[in-house]
């Protein structure tokens, strides 16, 4: 069928909003309504994303050519792990994205390429360091038994396809986070990596 993405007001705050008083009671519906979000939105027209161009790009300036080599050359098995999870809609999952109130609103929907599952996930759950490992493991497996639900089978090992998210996802926080147009967020990246 056709799917419409719908603009409207819902009152609340957001996600990050949330976290940032350690508010951590949303994230299981969150995550729920991710798991919902790329088990139901159609993606298979969509291109899947250049993660090794993404690597290319990274924009680290204290970051000695030297060592932007090295981490391109050991990437590999961090581009085959996240290759083995489904590829969905890219939501774009990270805590700024979600609007909680009476229900959760979904802010930023890209659904302009295809993703590893586990980079939304990685998203989302890694942005700060508000959770816990233990939170974030149970979060992990509670999405996986959602997309299950809802007919899409994770298939791979979900930690495994995490946890290389997780380091790809930190790369990227830290290139982002080292932008000149967003200082409030530099102190941010030793978190990061």
């Amino acid at each position: 069928g056709l799917h419409h993405l719908v603009l409207r007001y819902l009152p609340g705050e957001t996600l990050y909003a949330q976290l940032q008083r350690e508010e951590t009671n949303a994230m299981p519906k969150v995550i729920e309504t991710l798991a919902q979000i790329h088990a139901r939105f159609p993606a298979d027209h969509l291109p899947k994303v250049n993660l090794e161009e993404r690597i290319e790009k990274l924009a680290i300036p204290e970051c000695p050519p030297e060592v932007k080599q090295q981490i391109r050359s050991n990437y590999a098995p961090i581009l085959a792990a996240v290759e083995n999870v489904p590829w969905v809609w890219n939501k774009d999952a990270h805590p700024e994205n979600w609007q909680i109130g009476e229900k959760i609103g979904i802010l930023d929907c890209e659904g302009d390429c295809r993703i590893p599952a586990t980079l939304d996930i990685a998203n989302l759950l890694e942005y700060d360091d508000s959770l816990t490992a233990e939170e974030r493991r149970i979060l992990v497996a509670s999405y996986v038994t959602v997309l299950n639900v809802q007919g899409r089978q994770f298939g791979a090992d979900p930690f495994i396809g995490y946890y290389n998210a997780v380091i790809h996802r930190s790369l990227c926080f830290s290139s982002a986070w080292s932008s000149p147009e967003r200082p409030a967020m530099l102190p941010k990246r030793a978190a990061a990596v």
